[in-house]
């Protein structure tokens, strides 16, 4: 095989790796399973992304993600903010800018959706687990008790939760996991003022404050593995078209009977007191779904803007869209149908980059960067390599002799000394004119015999320059 043959073969080679690689990486990411539990960019069964493509087709609507922090969410707003797959421990101690942020623009008019990641008692999340890794050995079944098993794996980098894979002890009850990390919190408050110096500032549990404490309870599965779902409430004035029931994957709900108080305390609430909830309470929660008299899915009125919290994101996700489309509730959840629709993925931990690439795509500058490495790249080629070729390098330098040595050499071996100028006269005449050659001779009669050869050079030249 030639050369130029094993170039091609070689160049070939290499386009179709590099094609295989690109290809990989975009059947990855069209998956989307490399981004956090229901984030929007996410499009198998854990993700929202089914649901954010629907609202952006939907005549009249604006849909976006925000991917920076929630404090820089501008004012006024005027739509509808979902927070998706919310961590409780994110919740509970929100940074004080954020949380004032949300306060306000909600107060303003903005309508605030927050739906809470899976939450469970450890016994039950060990079970789970275990159901997991049994329901990994059938690829074609989907458990939906299987998105809060795996949700724990995932570790937000503005989580200030530490991942705890401890599987509790069996005698520990409900109110071993009621404080909600409390505790976790109060440590890491404690190194970080130990490493500053200084206290820093005290986190903002935006439920307490606004009368909605979310709290853990143990719930029994029923015969077939799964939780009990969640009924609508009768006499919450909601729709008629909503579904009766919604699957709920969590045991999280709401107290919203302890607003504004240090404490929450884990009562068993009665049936009564769901009726009561259904219309405005002292914190001005309705509750319009619950599970085993225990408010799941809450809204309410907060100046001039609205408050829906609920506590399991699944009805959100790309599975229950599929499986257990909720339409009409899902178009109450984001507000009216053509509006301003904000996803928001920072919490997830999915933040904009704001280097200076991102700079260059956003302002279209992608071609002069090109034109620039290209420019960079010859003036290094031109540094390591010239375009004309270099001189060789000359046989002096290696001989130490010039370009007459070899004629001096040949002179001396063949002409002797005393001839050397009769024969360079003789050559001489070969080529030259009458007159010359009769004032040479008149010269050379004048020159004695024993005259040295470079004297007699001189005289002549002196005879041919007189005219």
């Amino acid at each position: 095989m030639s050369r130029r043959a094993t170039a091609i073969l070689l160049v070939a080679v290499a386009v179709l790796f590099a094609g295989g690689i690109a290809e990989l990486l975009r059947m990855r990411f069209s998956r989307g399973d490399v981004f956090p539990v229901y984030s929007t960019y996410r499009a198998d069964p854990l993700g929202t992304r089914a649901l954010y493509e629907s609202l952006e087709i939907v005549p009249g609507a604006r849909v976006q993600r925000w991917l920076r922090d929630v404090e820089k969410l501008p004012r006024p707003f005027r739509g509808t903010l979902v927070f998706a797959g919310m961590q409780r421990r994110q919740w509970e101690a929100m940074p004080p800018a954020d949380a004032a942020r949300l306060d306000m623009l909600v107060r303003e008019g903005a309508r605030l959706a927050v739906t809470f990641t899976a939450g469970f008692e450890k016994r039950e999340l060990r079970r789970l687990r275990d159901s997991q890794r049994d329901s990994d050995d059938d690829p074609g079944t989907f458990d939906l008790l299987a998105p809060p098993a795996r949700m724990d794996a995932y570790k937000s980098k503005k989580s200030r939760a530490k991942k705890s894979d401890e599987a509790g002890d069996e005698d520990d009850g409900e109110d071993d996991n009621e404080n909600g990390g409390e505790d976790s919190d109060e440590t890491e408050a404690n190194e970080a003022k130990g490493k500053k110096g200084k206290s820093p500032p005290k986190p903002v549990d935006l439920g307490k404050k606004w009368g909605a404490k979310i709290t853990l309870r143990r719930v029994d599965p029923g015969e077939d593995g799964k939780l009990p779902a969640a009924l609508r409430v009768a006499g919450a004035a909601t729709p008629h078209d909503w579904p009766a029931t919604l699957d709920w994957l969590s045991e999280y709900y709401f107290d919203t009977t302890a607003a504004d108080t240090t404490t929450t305390t884990a009562a068993t609430t009665t049936t009564a007191a769901v009726a009561a909830t259904a219309t405005d309470t002292t914190a001005g929660w309705r509750t319009l779904y619950a599970r085993e008299a225990r408010p799941v899915l809450i809204e309410r009125r907060l100046g001039a803007g609205s408050i829906v919290l609920a506590s399991d994101s699944f009805f959100l996700s790309n599975e229950a869209l599929q499986r257990a489309r909720a339409t009409p509730l899902l178009a109450w959840l984001v507000g009216t149908p053509a509006g301003l629709v904000v996803f928001d993925e920072s919490h997830l931990g999915m933040e904009e980059d704001t280097g200076v690439a991102a700079l260059a795509r956003r302002y279209g500058l992608g071609g002069a960067a090109c034109m620039m490495a290209l420019f960079a790249a010859l003036w290094i080629w031109r540094r390591m390599a010239l375009f004309v070729p270099p001189a060789p390098d000359s046989a002096q330098d290696e001989t130490g002799y010039d370009s007459t040595a070899g004629l001096e050499a040949l002179l001396r071996r063949s002409v002797p000394r005393p001839q050397l100028a009769a024969m360079c006269v003789a050559e001489w005449r070969k080529t030259a004119g009458e007159s010359d050659a009769a004032r040479v001779d008149k010269a050379l009669a004048a020159i004695g015999k024993n005259t040295p050869p470079a004297e007699i050079h001189n005289t002549l030249r002196q005879a041919l320059r007189k005219r």
